[in-house]
């Protein structure tokens, strides 16, 4: 991918996953949502104004002290401008959060899921519960969910009639961004999260979709190994630089 597709891929995966607030300072995108997740609560440079970085930063820097939270940035491959990375780093920002964005081409996905899958435009019943947890986070990740304006493919896998897999599909454009796929603990390597998958897939066929795309954490080996046996492919590699009191 070249930067400039690696930026539109960014801007529209973000749509997916959208802040309560944002606001645009330097031409950067910043997300505010009382600190839950770092993708709604960072500030995205896909675009830059010129002037004075440092000044931008302190600007940043300002705006998310003013709301109880620390400045977050995700760098990904063509951040703007190019001397972000290495200025944030001069200032104290550590490197956190590394991820890969991964992709395939629709045609050829798996669309027969092994175990039944509930899909639906809403989040069937069961679904909220493996995929947003409890706890006081609950509603802030509620809301984010409700706030996605894209078309959305919630899927709920069952394994022997129990709720073991859940994830969320979004439409953008010609892309379906998968995202939220969580398995329960006690029931992985039952072919869930795969059964999910190629729900997921299968719906988005009658969508226009024609490329996949997620997001996934560095370092969840099992979750790689899953995406590579079903013809997923690294596009790019990205992480967050913050700098936390």
């Amino acid at each position: 991918m070249t930067e400039e597709d690696i930026r539109r891929a960014e801007a529209l995966m973000a749509e997916g996953w959208p802040a309560r607030e944002t606001e645009t300072m330097a031409g950067w995108s910043c997300g505010f949502d009382a600190g839950v997740t770092r993708r709604a609560n960072s500030v995205l440079p896909l675009a830059w104004d010129g002037g004075d970085l440092d000044a931008a930063i302190d600007a940043v820097e300002a705006a998310y002290a003013a709301r109880g939270l620390p400045p977050i940035f995700k760098l990904a491959p063509g951040a703007q401008p190019a001397e972000l990375d290495a200025r944030l780093a001069a200032r104290g920002y550590g490197e956190e959060g590394h991820a890969l964005v991964l992709g395939r081409p629709l045609a050829g996905a798996e669309t027969t899921p092994a175990l039944p899958v509930r899909l639906s435009a809403t989040p069937p019943e069961g679904w909220a519960e493996i995929v947003q947890g409890g706890g006081p986070e609950r509603a802030v990740r509620d809301a984010i969910v409700g706030r996605i304006r894209r078309p959305r493919l919630f899927a709920l896998a069952e394994v022997e009639g129990v709720p073991a897999a859940a994830g969320l599909g979004v439409v953008l454009d010609e892309l379906l961004l998968v995202t939220a796929l969580v398995t329960r603990p006690d029931l992985r390597r039952r072919g869930a999260a795969r059964a999910v998958l190629a729900a997921l897939c299968r719906d988005a066929a009658a969508q226009g979709v024609a490329d996949l795309i997620l997001q996934v954490e560095a370092d969840n080996p099992p979750a790689l190994r899953l995406y590579e046996a079903l013809g997923w492919r690294r596009l790019y590699a990205y992480a967050y630089r913050a700098r936390r009191s």
